[in-house]
């Protein structure tokens, strides 16, 4: 099936149940036993809540947006507070789908540069405008809604961390590379891929570059992810230098190759 982007958040396919999701198309409904209106109320109020903030959206911009009525709207869902679990399911299942896919490519590794080459490709190859907004809205609801910031902490956070450390573990153990800090580089890759998803957004949302500095007033080009300083990932180093200074800015393709190398210019390879 031909991949689709979503660029347009008013641009519905006929079928949500089988759009493209990271850079694949997978046959699984957006909710389970779900009807078409139902799906779409999902994907716009999904694109919605991450455009606007949570607060700032009312069942009635949402059933505008499908294009139904407000009172239509409560067939489908008890309340925004139970769309809002919905949509956050959705957005920890299609995570944690990228690290199935992301499992599968590392299997064909054979040395650590493969792996690390993986590591960093995938997320760029895969992201798609749809889950970006998926993504953000968690990254920007963590402090306001208790689930998404357990989703944020134990999902993006802890699992992607845990995932990416223990590939990192391997490739130790398998004599790729000398011993490093591991769960450090791991939690630095992590970050990065976020600030990356956050740039896929378009302008006018808040969690994009442009979008965070209108509303707040900060400079062009400053972070609008939190990270964390790259360091010298050699075993032993307990004050590692920063890495190169990125150009291009810090939410860019260009951080995740810059990065790349540093961590293959720094890991001392077996």
């Amino acid at each position: 099936m031909t991949k689709e982007r979503i660029n347009d958040s008013n641009r519905l396919t006929e079928n949500l149940s089988n759009f493209d999701v990271l850079g694949h198309s997978y046959p699984i409904p957006l909710t389970a036993e779900c009807s078409p209106t139902k799906e779409r109320i999902l994907f716009k109020s999904s694109i919605l809540f991450s455009s606007k903030g949570y607060d700032a959206v009312s069942i009635r911009d949402i059933a505008d947006s499908v294009g139904i009525t407000s009172g239509a709207f409560y067939n489908h869902f008890e309340s925004k507070e139970k769309l809002m679990d919905v949509v956050l399911d959705q957005a920890r299942e299609y995570y944690l789908l990228y690290f199935k896919h992301l499992d599968e490519c590392l299997r064909y590794a054979n040395s650590f540069a493969d792996a690390i080459e993986i590591i960093f490709q995938e997320p760029v190859r895969m992201r798609n405008e749809y889950t970006s907004y998926l993504f953000s809205l968690v990254m920007t609801e963590q402090l306001r809604n208790k689930r998404a910031g357990r989703v944020y902490t134990e999902d993006f956070l802890g699992y992607g961390v845990s995932f990416i450390a223990a590939w990192l573990d391997r490739c130790v153990e398998n004599g790729w590379a000398k011993p490093f800090d591991t769960h450090t580089v791991a939690h630095i890759i992590i970050n990065s891929v976020m600030a990356v998803i956050i740039n896929s957004l378009p302008d006018s949302s808040p969690m994009s570059p442009k979008g965070a500095d209108a509303q707040s007033g900060g400079a062009e080009g400053e972070p609008g992810a939190s990270g964390g300083s790259a360091g010298d990932f050699k075993a032993g180093q307990d004050s590692p230098d920063s890495p190169p200074d990125d150009d291009a800015g810090y939410n860019s393709t260009g951080t995740l190759v810059r990065l790349k190398e540093y961590i293959l210019g720094n890991v001392e390879v077996s």
